[in-house]
């Protein structure tokens, strides 16, 4: 029994620190690119000045704000296109290389193999609880949704992505 604690607790542990470091990166990457990328959209769109700020008013860029020429805004405007291509580029290449080193760590298969122990773990604690009939139709449903979950990665995966296989 307490060997089963220490797994589950090393489980937990493991769990917590891949959560927990995807945090992180995923705030880190929205604070990088968030702001920025939200103004380039707009400006892609040609939308300059028509979202709205914090106090109801539209919103504008700064560069937008300081009494520029018509001609001078739309190079501005220009200019931001250019870097959020630029931004976008840099921030695959980053995100590949974030993908790459996780893959190559084992940190992914680690956890996911840790996962699904413990979610097959949590199934088997449930079906205690239930009579014959409730484990069939319970069974019945976590195979739909397992398969459900299945066809949808498969979609969402491009043939030159196999890091979820």
């Amino acid at each position: 029994m307490e060997r089963r604690q220490r797994t589950r607790l090393a489980t937990l542990v493991i769990l917590a620190l891949v959560f927990g470091t995807g945090a992180l990166v995923g705030i880190a990457t929205d604070r990088a690119v968030g702001p920025r990328d939200a103004v380039a959209e707009d400006v892609e769109r040609g939308e300059r000045g028509r979202r709205e700020g914090r106090r109801g008013e539209r919103w504008q860029p700064m560069y937008a704000q300081v009494g520029l020429s018509e001609a001078s805004l739309e190079k501005a405007d220009s200019i931001v296109r250019r870097h959020r291509q630029e931004l976008g580029e840099r921030f695959d290449a980053y995100r590949d290389s974030v993908n790459e080193l996780v893959e190559q760590s084992g940190l992914e298969r680690e956890f996911r193999t840790s996962r699904d122990s413990l979610v097959t773990e949590l199934r088997e604690d449930i079906r205690v609880l239930m009579t014959a009939e409730q484990v069939v139709r319970y069974d019945s449903l976590l195979a739909a949704n397992d398969q459900q979950r299945r066809r949808g990665r498969s979609r969402d995966q491009s043939p030159d992505d196999d890091r979820r296989k």
